[in-house]
């Protein structure tokens, strides 16, 4: 599993880890759902192609909307 969902910590500002997952779609899913709960800001990062010169893809997700 080479997707990472991430939450950020609001006190220390570090990223924790929440999930992993094999379906980006499913992963990004999750995060915009989660942040939309929780008000919390939440990261997929997609390191399936590391030979891309753009990995590891990342999308970052706050009150449920990507985050621009």
């Amino acid at each position: 599993m080479l997707i990472d969902l991430e939450r950020k910590c609001t006190a220390t500002q570090a990223w924790d880890m929440v999930a992993k997952f094999q379906s980006a779609t499913d992963a990004g899913h999750a995060a915009r759902a989660l942040s939309a709960l929780d008000g919390s800001t939440y990261r997929v990062i997609d390191k399936r192609w590391p030979e891309d010169p753009a990995s590891p893809h990342v999308s970052i997700f706050t009150n449920g909307e990507v985050a621009a």
